[in-house]
């Protein structure tokens, strides 16, 4: 009775797995295909453009520096627009005017002493000539009134003594130093100036001086720009200065709406940025964009984001940029969907943006290709397209 107990659970036990794999075999059977978003490859105009942010600058901006003079009298304040040739400051100098006057009758006292050096050493030289001449003619008579002469024209010839070359040219540099001091002196009041005049209509933005102070020389006195003639500064990395050229256009995005731009000009040489502490060590190129239109509402100092078109294509057979999967080698992949089966295609890409790519071939239009494509889809994998 036990053994006939034990064999029928066992039969049991039989029937139950084989119900169960029945089962399993069933549900593999019907396991759903895979779910996948999708695409059409399409025709389209595509642009491509670089996002980054400058800096707002006067394209014409001069700091001015003085020297060691007293401020007499300030025209203008921060702020206040100026037309080229005012006068913006004025500077006492009277201690300048003073050093030209010494300096000028220095020059004028050398002159004079050499211009009487050089007249001596003409009538010198022609009263020694005319005594050598003289004693030559006596030297061969014998009476006593031809000797009497002879001496005495000895006499003087010997006391005679030639100014040199040495001296001349000692008072001619005497003459060029006080020269060089001359022009020095009326040089300091050229380059330091009376006063500080505009180069061109700006806009005075910075002020350090006061009426009665003295200037510094290592401090900008005072700087004027030209707010209405403006310019925006980007830096560009490794990556992006290759993609970006002097007229390059651009979209400004200004306060008051997008205004067109052009790149004017990049660096010939990158440099390393030392004015941000974060990015020490860094390594940019330097570029200035234009405004091609006037521009409202920037203002300098200021950042503005800007978009560098990088290309632009008419007519550009393109998929989703989440469609393309790569490869080493540079590689690109798309799976394309057909009759609910993926087939993985190799396509070779041109121009991309940030939601595009185009296709220069592997697709024709209309092929319709899975977006994100995961781990799981591969050749031959189904899949139904969701809505």
């Amino acid at each position: 009775m036990k053994n006939k107990k034990i064999i029928r659970n066992i039969a049991i036990l039989c029937v139950i797995a084989i119900a169960a794999f029945g089962v399993y075999k069933l549900s593999v059977g019907k396991k759903k295909d895979i779910s996948v978003r999708t695409s059409k490859a399409d025709v389209k105009d595509l642009k491509s453009y670089l996002s980054t942010t400058g800096k707002v600058e006067s394209a014409n901006t001069k700091d001015y520096y003085t020297s060691q003079l007293k401020v007499t009298k300030i025209y203008v304040k921060v702020g206040d627009n100026v037309k080229k040739g005012d006068t913006l400051v004025s500077f006492d100098t009277s201690d300048l005017d003073s050093a030209i006057k010494q300096a000028q009758i220095s020059y004028n006292n050398a002159q004079l002493q050499y211009n009487d050096l050089i007249s001596k050493k003409g009538t010198i030289d022609n009263n020694i000539k005319q005594l050598d001449d003289t004693i030559k003619q006596l030297e061969g008579k014998t009476d006593a009134a031809s000797a009497q002469a002879l001496a005495l024209a000895k006499l003087n010839r010997n006391q005679l003594i030639p100014i040199s070359d040495t001296q001349i040219k000692q008072a001619q540099s005497a003459v060029d130093l006080a020269k060089i001091q001359l022009d020095s002196a009326k040089n300091k009041v050229s380059t330091m100036g009376g006063s500080i005049v505009a180069d061109f209509n700006g806009t005075v933005t910075a002020l350090n001086l006061s009426e009665g102070s003295v200037g510094n020389p290592t401090i900008k006195a005072l700087t004027l720009q030209d707010l209405s003639d403006l310019k925006i500064k980007i830096s560009l990395n490794k990556n992006d200065s290759s993609k970006v050229a002097v007229n390059s256009k651009v979209v400004i995005h200004g306060p008051e709406g997008d205004v067109p731009g052009v790149v004017s000009f990049i660096d010939p040489a990158a440099k390393q940025d030392t004015s941000n502490p974060l990015a020490a060590g860094e390594v940019s190129l330097g570029g200035e964009i234009k405004p091609t239109e006037d521009i409202k509402g920037l203002k300098v100092e200021f950042d503005v984001d800007v978009d560098i078109l990088l290309g632009e294509k008419s007519g550009a057979l393109s998929v989703p940029a989440e469609a393309l999967k790569s490869a080493k080698g540079n590689k690109y992949y798309v799976y394309v969907v057909n009759n609910g089966v993926v087939k993985e295609v190799e396509v070779k890409v041109g121009l991309q943006t940030e939601s595009d790519a185009e296709i220069l071939l592997g697709l024709n239009a209309g092929d319709e290709v899975i977006l994100n494509p995961n781990e799981n889809i591969t050749n031959g994998t189904k899949v139904t397209v969701s809505s």
